[in-house]
């Protein structure tokens, strides 16, 4: 997970990476709908940005 703490529920055994500031900054996420626009690749964004090609696509989905 790049790095990250990974985190257990005792309840249901779930695994997450938990806490504050897991969201990405909205400045991120227009930036990657600007170089989708400009027909930069997902996965050519998500290099550039250091996020999963999937979670670029699903920013330009939304």
């Amino acid at each position: 997970m790049r790095g990250k703490q990974r985190y257990r529920c005792l309840a249901c055994g779930y695994n997450y990476t938990g806490g504050a500031g897991m969201a990405h900054p909205d400045e991120k996420r227009q930036l990657a709908l600007k170089l989708y626009l400009e027909g930069m690749g997902l996965r050519a964004i998500g290099r550039v940005l250091d996020v999963s090609n999937v979670t670029v696509m699903r920013w330009v989905r939304t």
